[in-house]
């Protein structure tokens, strides 16, 4: 005697599973999004609203306007060639600059790092003061010598 299992969900009833519902998922979202696009849109022909049933228009690529970067200046948009040219003369480039890569360490390690770098430029700020002190006293010597003495009257 063999007894027949039915397991809801695995059998064939005309339902395409994973893959269909995916498709229908992605035309229903394009769909309206289409259509919200549409109805915020000016028709460029009639100057007035777009049906919300019409098709996308398709894209056309535009060279400008162009973002242009420099290194000190940052970011700038330019609307024409002539103008993109006269930046790039002064030293702005079309490609954006990396951004710099922060690495947090331990914060043990970097709190020893900054204590390093603090005692090293303590240690130069002593250094530079000796010297300063020592440069002011050398040339207030050199200005009592070259000061002519006066004779006292009597």
């Amino acid at each position: 005697m063999s007894a027949n299992v039915h397991v809801a969900g695995l059998q064939n009833d005309g339902m395409g599973g994973l893959k269909e519902s995916t498709a229908k998922f992605r035309k229903h979202h394009k769909d309206v999004g289409d259509a919200l696009l549409n109805i915020s849109g000016v028709d460029t022909v009639s100057g007035g609203p777009v049906d919300k049933d019409e098709p996308r228009p398709t894209y056309h690529r535009q060279e400008f306007p162009k973002m242009i970067y420099h290194a000190e200046k940052g970011e700038y948009i330019v609307g024409d060639k002539a103008e993109l040219d006269e930046y790039l003369a002064d030293g702005w480039r079309k490609e954006p600059y990396s951004k710099p890569k922060v690495v947090v360490l331990d914060p043990a390690v970097e709190k020893k790092a900054v204590m390093d770098e603090n005692a090293r430029r303590r240690g130069q700020l002593a250094t530079q003061g000796d010297i300063l002190e020592k440069l002011a006293a050398r040339l207030e010597a050199m200005e009592q010598a070259s000061k002519p003495e006066r004779k006292k009257s009597a």
